[in-house]
């Protein structure tokens, strides 16, 4: 956990944002609440925002408590053994690319060895349905509810995982496999209230394990973008007229907006 907690501080969001998504991407928060969407379900304020800025200085102050002190190469290790990381992304995903090879520079500077390399895609999603993997470089997914629970149950809890080694049953999604009893209790309580007292106190009882934890390192809210041609038909979904998830890979939507298209 000090590693992740470390890594967590090591990394410059801004830079990542700059230069690997070109500014297309919005601040994360490490509860998993889609800010300012989801701000009443934010337990601490002070968790709004994963930290933009790196902070080489308490990422080192965490490995040495936890035991780890930097070898004569510069990188930090413990009882003989380095910290040295592999970090995969997909062959091909230039974004997910960039700020992989951005943060293993970052970690350099905190002391923490990252490799950053890409592979192909059925690697990497082997990779990620059996826990075989070190580091990777993925999306967690919501949905447009204004409410991050089902964030929470899918990625978060116990019973969406199995044991590194073991394929993950189809619909599971915490490839993390993070299980951690407290969270397993508190998504039961949220899923059996639509009392929104009861759920806010079960919400910020997740948010003080994970924010800790970290089972993902949150980097960015990736953006979504989508094009249309408006030469033959109006009516598409605009920013100011988001009346439809509007991504052509979002199925749910396309008879949605087709019956709002008007030939011109």
């Amino acid at each position: 956990m000090a590693v992740r907690q470390a890594l967590n501080l090591a990394i410059d969001r801004s830079t990542i944002k700059e230069k690997a998504f070109v500014n297309l991407t919005s601040t994360i928060s490490p509860a998993f609440t889609l800010m300012p969407r989801d701000e009443k379900w934010l337990a601490d304020p002070a968790n709004a925002e994963s930290p933009q800025s790196p902070n080489v200085s308490e990422a080192d102050a965490i490995l040495e408590a936890a035991g780890y002190t930097k070898g004569s190469d510069g990188f930090y290790g413990k009882d003989g053994t380095p910290i040295d990381l592999s970090l995969i992304s997909v062959e091909g995903w230039t974004d997910y690319n960039d700020a992989a090879k951005l943060i293993a520079e970052q970690a350099a500077e905190a002391g923490i060895k990252v490799t950053a390399s890409t592979v192909q895609w059925q690697e990497f999603s082997d990779a990620r349905q059996t826990g075989r993997y070190e580091l990777i470089m993925g999306g967690v997914i919501g949905t447009s509810v204004a409410d991050p629970f089902q964030i929470y149950k899918d990625w978060f809890a116990g019973t969406s995982t199995t044991k590194v080694g073991e394929q993950l049953a189809p619909g599971a999604w915490n490839f993390s496999r993070y299980s951690n009893p407290v969270v397993d209790e508190a998504v039961l309580k949220a899923a059996a209230t639509n009392d929104e007292a009861t759920k806010k106190e079960a919400y910020a009882t997740i948010q003080t394990e994970i924010v800790r934890d970290l089972p993902y390192i949150p980097l960015v809210i990736n953006a979504t973008q989508t094009f249309f041609n408006t030469k033959d038909f109006t009516g598409w979904p605009t920013e100011d007229d988001l009346y439809a998830f509007p991504p052509s890979w979002g199925s749910g939507s396309a008879g949605f907006i087709l019956q709002h298209l008007k030939q011109k």
